[in-house]
C-alpha cells in the first residue's frame, strides 16, 4: 500500500502553475515514484503522465 506521504498526486494538473513550475520537481517526483512498490509504481506514472500531457496539452486535458 502507498503511504500517504510517498504518493503523489498525479491525476490532478496544477493549473494555476506555470510550464516551469509543473516541470521543475519533475525528478524528486519521479524518484518517489521509484521508491514505491513495483505494483504501485504504473499507476503513478500514469498519473504523472496524465498530468504532464494535461499541461501539454494546455490543461484542458481533452483534444
Amino acid at each position: 500500500m502507498i503511504d500517504a506521504d510517498e504518493q503523489t498526486e498525479p491525476a490532478k494538473p496544477h493549473a494555476a502553475a506555470e510550464p516551469d513550475e509543473a516541470l521543475a520537481d519533475l525528478p524528486a517526483r519521479t524518484a518517489r515514484i521509484e521508491t514505491l512498490p513495483l505494483a504501485d509504481r504504473a499507476p503513478a506514472f500514469l498519473g504523472l503522465h496524465d498530468e504532464l500531457l494535461a499541461e501539454l496539452e494546455g490543461g484542458d486535458g481533452e483534444r
